[in-house]
């Protein structure tokens, strides 16, 4: 379905969603799997969300934003409003000009979004009353699942 074709009848789509959303009878669709290329040659799975999953997705988005905006300490600039990786470039290039810096780690972190989903679900029994169970079944049809392997598999990372 297109956003045109969804749009007709807008109203009435949403209002249905919304009672599905409301009522848990809402199930996410298992997001369509392709492979993209990257700029080295090699290739990367992305995860294609049907329309209406992205509907949802996106005001999950914004609920939990507006939930733990608060709680995000004023360096992280991960999937923030108003910050973005260049604000974080220039934060860091900022520290290393000024500052002492020995080492500077960077990392692609595969996984991360299965380990915050578990963050996020202990950080909820903070007195925030949310549908974890419900929530977290839409998210795990829509992030894909990483492989985790070890860029360096015959060496042992020391932190």
């Amino acid at each position: 379905m297109t956003w045109a074709e969804y749009g007709e009848g807008l109203a009435e789509r949403l209002v249905t969603l919304h009672d599905r959303l409301h009522g848990g009878t809402y199930r996410a669709r298992p997001s369509k799997r392709a492979w993209i290329p990257k700029g080295d040659g090699k290739k990367r799975l992305i995860g294609i969300a049907a329309l209406e999953d992205k509907i949802v997705q996106q005001a999950l988005v914004e609920v939990l934003q507006a939930i733990y905006e608060e709680d995000f300490l004023n360096f992280s600039y991960g999937s923030r409003p108003g910050r973005s990786q260049h604000n974080a470039l220039d934060a860091l290039y900022v520290a290393i000009t000024q500052r002492k810096v020995s080492w500077v780690l960077d990392a692609d972190i595969r996984g991360f979004f299965d380990s915050r989903l578990r963050a996020l679900r202990r950080r909820s029994q903070k007195g925030r009353n949310l549908p974890w169970q419900r929530m977290q079944g839409w998210m795990e049809k829509w992030i894909p699942r990483a492989r985790v392997r070890h860029p360096y598999p015959n060496q042992r990372l020391c932190v």
